[in-house]
């Protein structure tokens, strides 16, 4: 029998591990895995950073949302991980899709050194990455809306199928069996 909620949503701050754990806890579980950043550049055919750039953040924040909404509407039934970008959680319209839908919504805390040094490794790639006075107030404000979450789990320190295996544990989730369609 089906749980009323097979869709795990995945928040915390840019660096936290988001669309790797995600990757690695839908593989752990069988079930679909979606990156929302990942979405939001096919459909617009830029990256993040160029549709910041061209179109800035209220484009940006707009699209989440929409690409949100569109992603649940299409997921109907289907048993779904998705990573939201670092700041999607902070924004009331993406939290009331979440609300409205059937999800557990799991903050990926990661110590703000952890992060900043996560990130490092894709330099140029993160467009709210600029300094790190603004990278700390950043950090900061987001906190309140993270801590949110229905669950919280550390990531420091611990690889990928570390967390995974934690989120599917606290989740009480189970890998779902191979579907002959």
């Amino acid at each position: 029998m089906k749980r009323e909620s097979e869709v795990v949503l995945l928040v915390g701050f840019m660096g936290a591990g988001k669309t790797t754990v995600g990757r690695e806890l839908a593989r752990v579980l069988n079930w679909s895995f979606y990156d929302l950043d990942a979405r939001i550049e096919a459909r617009t055919g830029k990256t993040v950073p160029q549709v910041f750039a061209d179109q800035g953040e209220p484009t940006f924040r707009k699209l989440e949302a929409q690409s949100l909404s569109e992603l649940f509407t299409a997921l109907e039934d289907e048993p779904a991980v998705i990573a939201l970008g670092g700041g999607a959680f902070a924004q009331e319209p993406i939290r009331q899709i979440v609300r409205d839908h059937s999800a557990s919504v799991v903050y990926l805390d990661v110590g703000l050194e952890e992060a900043l040094r996560r990130c490092a490794s894709a330099p140029g790639y993160r467009p709210l990455l600029s300094n790190r006075d603004q990278v700390s107030l950043l950090y900061e404000e987001r906190l309140p809306f993270y801590r949110t979450a229905d669950r919280e789990v550390r990531t420091d320190g611990k690889t990928a199928v570390d967390v995974a295996q934690e989120i599917a544990a606290t989740l009480q989730l189970s890998p779902r069996d191979q579907e002959v369609t």
